[in-house]
Order: C-alpha cells, then sequence, then structure tokens
C-alpha cells in the first residue's frame, strides 16, 4: 500500500536531506526490495510517485524506480485504463508521467518488461557499481534526464 511506501520515502529523504549516505542506501535497497516482490498495490501509487518527484532529487535512482514500477504493474489495475490515466494526470507530478512515457518507449511496453530487470535501482559507491553487471542510471543535468548504461 502507497501509505506504508510513503513513510519510507520520507526516511529515505531525510537521509539524504542530511548527507547519511549509508542509511539513504539502506532505505533505497529496501524500497527497491518490497517493490519488486509486489509488496505495495498498485492502487495509490500515484500519491506516492508525487510525492517522490516532489521531495526526492530527480538523479537519483529512486524516482525512475516507480516510474518503471509503474509501467510493470499497470496491467494488474482492476480500473480501466482510461481511470488509470485520469488518475494519474491529477495525482501525479508532470515529470512523473515524463518518464513513465519515456520508459514505456525504451522499453517497448509491456512487451519489453526483461529490459527493466536488467535496471539496477539501488545506489552503489563505484567499485559495487562496476562489478553488479546490471545497467545504473546515469543522470544528465543539461537535459534533466537519466539513462541507464551498464557502465559510467
Amino acid at each position: 500500500m502507497s501509505a506504508k511506501l510513503i513513510p519510507m520515502l520520507k526516511t529515505y529523504a531525510f537521509a539524504d536531506e542530511y548527507l547519511i549516505t549509508d542509511f539513504r542506501r539502506a532505505i533505497n535497497h529496501e524500497i527497491v526490495k518490497a517493490i519488486g516482490r509486489g509488496y505495495y498495490s498498485f492502487d495509490g501509487r500515484c500519491k506516492a510517485a508525487d510525492w517522490t518527484f516532489r521531495n526526492i532529487p530527480l538523479e537519483r535512482p529512486l524516482p525512475q524506480c516507480l516510474a518503471d514500477e509503474y509501467c510493470v504493474r499497470w496491467g494488474s489495475s482492476p480500473k480501466p485504463d482510461s481511470q488509470v490515466l485520469h488518475e494519474a494526470m491529477m495525482e501525479t507530478d508532470p515529470g512523473f508521467l515524463l518518464r513513465v512515457m519515456r520508459a514505456l518507449k525504451e522499453t517497448g511496453g509491456a512487451e519489453g518488461i526483461q529490459e527493466f530487470h536488467e535496471r539496477r535501482y539501488e545506489e552503489h559507491d563505484r567499485p559495487s557499481q562496476n562489478a553488479c553487471g546490471k545497467k545504473h542510471m546515469v543522470w544528465y543535468m543539461e537535459s534533466e534526464t537519466g539513462q541507464f548504461v551498464l557502465d559510467s
């Protein structure tokens, strides 16, 4: 449920604001793990995404994780697509929707679901990132976009 996700996101934002790097990475890892296991339901996801995009630096992997997870789980909503889209437009930051659109384009939508599994949303130090073997997000400040690459 997003009601349980938002306190974890607030904890992450606290650790980020006060430069508690190891704690921030640990919270990031727990959030990504819980999302990957489907612990949070699709309903209410927009509120969590909106909070994230307004309070967590966009160059962090976590905002992209929520956008990608939205793409993956969209089909699990019992609501019609038109209602899901309307809720997303009304309840989320426009940056979230742009990332969702970009992720769907990059992966080919539902058919490209494997691409999401090749991405890594946990934060690593440089040696761990190089040894990981998955794609990590690289943030480009000029265009305010992130791309997933094997090494940066």
